[in-house]
């Protein structure tokens, strides 16, 4: 029996504890709607999907801390009873916190189509400010100093 080799025991490996400074792989399954947002914010950004999505789960739980210290990040009784502190099942709190992110992915599109629209007026009103200078007319991009009594 000493001289047997080890016996494969299948199935997935044992995880590992992790090495300082090293990344722990996780897998995740997002909507294709998801998907597309975090490549956009991958290409505005520089870094790759594993970092951009790293990056963002730390300010959001960063946020979390901030706002209602540490005590939130603990494992809810969902686990045990199928039930949140709130009363909702897994289902109930998915369907919400989608609704909820709908809600202010919505609000965030609305505010960067104004973001864009302000930013098109500002350089419609630097063209115009440009074109007045370059024909000569003194244009006062800075208030007068307020004269002291």
């Amino acid at each position: 029996m000493e001289n047997e080799p080890k016996r494969n025991r299948g199935g997935r490996p044992r995880t590992r504890e992790p090495q300082p400074g090293r990344r722990i792989t996780i897998s995740v399954r997002v909507t294709p709607r998801l998907k597309a947002l975090l490549d956009g914010a991958v290409e505005t950004s520089g870094r790759s999907v594993s970092q951009e999505a790293e990056f963002r789960l730390e300010q959001t739980f960063s946020r979390i801390v901030e706002a209602v210290g540490t005590a939130t990040l603990r494992p809810t009784t969902l686990e045990a009873t199928g039930v949140n502190e709130a009363g909702e099942t897994q289902a109930e709190m998915s369907a919400r916190v989608e609704r909820e992110f709908q809600q202010w992915q919505e609000k965030m599109l609305k505010l960067q189509a104004q973001t864009e629209r302000d930013l098109a007026l500002l350089n419609d009103v630097m063209r115009r400010v440009q074109a007045l200078e370059k024909a000569g007319v003194k244009v006062l991009v800075d208030p007068p100093p307020e004269k002291k009594e």
